[in-house]
């Protein structure tokens, strides 16, 4: 598992400087001057609340379905699905939470649910 996180990582990075390389090292550094400090610490700020909030969302919908997890342990998992969510078509990857919780899982049938719970509320 740390080998595939080690590749995801590095073809990630990869990825970033051939596209920033396919758009220009100039134009790149001359858009992100542009960019004021205080509106960027503003919007780091309001994500990171909005991802809090939806990961307490998630905690909390667990926790109706049975499956304990502990506020950090969600809010990390919560991440890791939100990274294989961006990297994923259609947002499949969403459903990789599963993989990191399958020992907390009554059933494989119950963190479904519990997902496509929390998939549901995304859509409300």
């Amino acid at each position: 598992m740390k080998k595939l996180n080690f590749l995801l990582k590095f073809i990630g990075f990869g990825l970033l400087f051939f596209l920033i390389y396919k758009i220009g090292w100039r134009e790149t550094i001359e858009s992100i001057q542009k960019i004021s400090v205080s509106h960027f610490i503003i919007a780091l700020i309001i994500l990171w609340v909005a991802f809090y909030l939806k990961s307490v969302r998630w905690r909390i919908i667990s926790i109706s379905y049975k499956i304990s997890l502990k506020s950090f342990q969600a809010f990390k998992v919560f991440f890791i699905g939100l990274f294989l969510a961006n990297i994923t078509p259609g947002r499949l990857g969403d459903f990789g939470r599963l993989l990191y919780i399958k020992d907390k899982l009554p059933s494989q049938k119950v963190g479904w649910s519990s997902l496509i719970m929390d998939r549901n509320f995304d859509l409300v």
